[in-house]
């Protein structure tokens, strides 16, 4: 079925761009993240090593 809406003629005074949407956050306006030394509270090491747990090898009794 044919959209029957036509598209709107842009005018001189119409803002270019993506226009904000309330209730949604921009992240264009929003801050990057801090990094580990700006943020004291941080605490993870990325040298640390793995939980083996965690790792994503599959299922090992499922192989057998």
């Amino acid at each position: 079925m044919p959209n029957r809406d036509p598209m709107p003629i842009p005018s001189p005074d119409t803002p270019r761009g993506p226009t904000p949407t309330p209730g949604i956050p921009d992240p264009t306006q929003q801050k990057p993240p801090l990094t580990p030394v700006q943020d004291p509270s941080d605490t993870k090491n990325p040298q640390d090593p793995l939980d083996p747990a965690l790792l994503p090898i599959g299922d090992p009794a499922g192989a057998a």
